[in-house]
């Protein structure tokens, strides 16, 4: 995680996001590379992230990738951004600089596919 998540909401309802960025270290490489992804998780899953998961915490994702384009509004260029739609997140690690009052939430033991009790989005792929 390159920095704090940042909580939004798009209306006054509880249709939430997160924004964050995940620097993923190339394997076998020489040199230290790494790739950096933006990511967006949605409603209880935004709260979640933005809770409990904070810069420097390693995390496991799975998710969908998404391609999306805009107009940028200074330079009127269309720009093409693709995003990972994280549809389960784990907290794997504190960072050393993370809260010393943390409590990693308990997962569901009888349900080891579920994510902090939290349920798999519907998905459709437009295929």
């Amino acid at each position: 995680m390159t920095k704090d998540p940042v909580y939004n909401t798009y209306d006054n309802s509880d249709n939430g996001f997160s924004n964050f960025v995940l620097a993923v270290t190339r394997p076998n490489t020489k040199n230290e590379i790494s790739d950096f992804f933006s990511c967006i998780v949605w409603k209880e899953k935004a709260v979640y992230t933005s809770k409990y998961i904070h810069k420097g915490d390693l995390v496991g994702i799975t998710g969908v990738l998404q391609t999306r384009s805009y107009e940028d509004k200074k330079t009127l260029e269309k720009r093409v951004m693709t995003e990972i739609y994280v549809e389960q997140i784990e907290l794997l690690s504190k960072s050393n600089g993370g809260n010393s009052n943390y409590q990693k939430p308990n997962k569901d033991q009888n349900d080891k596919n579920s994510t902090f009790g939290f349920e798999e989005p519907e998905y459709t792929p437009n295929w």
